[in-house]
């Protein structure tokens, strides 16, 4: 090529597939109702080979409202991917590590075992690498959040989206694959995840003081 030659033009990208029961990615966005001054969280998943897509709102991001928002979204589809996407969000990803891994939040990780999925970071300042998620995202602000006129709580609204999704978002031809996410979910062969509540399995270590009480959330028993 000559040197007098320059490559000013946007960069390609050649599109990723992801293969059946691959990864699911996971978004998140804050929405406001009105101009009010409480806000609500919008948890999104979508599966990557079928675009398959679960939705749900929450009034915090605490990692029990997360893993809650996780566990429904396995029961919607129907079971887990072999690996779960994430940015840094705060509640997942607590830093990194002198070799640049992620440093994960140890009872999430702790989660993601319990039901046997992976988890994953994308790439720091590569949004593309969970463009399906973020493209989700704003599908839900462009198609879903505009229909919404009044709702009593989160149980109405978590109904509406879930007929939102049921009705509109899981069974039109999706832009990219031109499939219909609803019937590719057959083909998604997703694993089983565990049926015994993750709070059941959960330990939590603990030395005895010298009054023989150990601490747990604050407070010593």
């Amino acid at each position: 090529m000559s040197k007098w030659l320059k490559e000013d033009g946007p960069k390609a990208y050649e599109r990723y597939e992801t293969p059946q029961g691959k990864q699911a990615q996971v978004g998140h966005f804050k929405a406001e109702w009105n101009g009010s001054i409480k806000r609500l969280y919008a948890f999104v998943m979508v599966l990557g080979h079928s675009r398959m897509m679960y939705l749900e709102f929450t009034e915090d991001e605490r990692l029990d409202t997360l893993m809650g928002c996780h566990l429904r979204a396995m029961q919607y589809f129907g079971g887990r991917p072999d690996t779960m996407l994430y940015d840094n969000m705060k509640t997942v990803v607590q830093g990194q590590d002198e070799q640049g891994h992620p440093v994960w939040n140890e009872r999430f990780a702790h989660f993601a075992v319990h039901h046997g999925f992976l988890l994953r970071r994308c790439a720091p300042y590569r949004a593309r690498t969970k463009g399906k998620v973020e493209n989700g995202v704003g599908y839900v602000r462009k198609n879903f959040w505009p229909r919404i006129r009044t709702f009593t709580g989160l149980i109405d609204l978590y109904i509406q989206a879930r007929h939102w999704l049921d009705t509109v978002a899981n069974v039109r031809i999706h832009g990219t694959t031109h499939e219909v996410p609803m019937q590719q979910l057959q083909r998604e062969q997703l694993k089983s995840f565990n049926l015994i509540p993750f709070e059941e399995m959960e330990r939590h270590g603990r030395k005895v003081s010298a009054e023989s009480l150990i601490s747990y959330e604050s407070n010593r028993y």
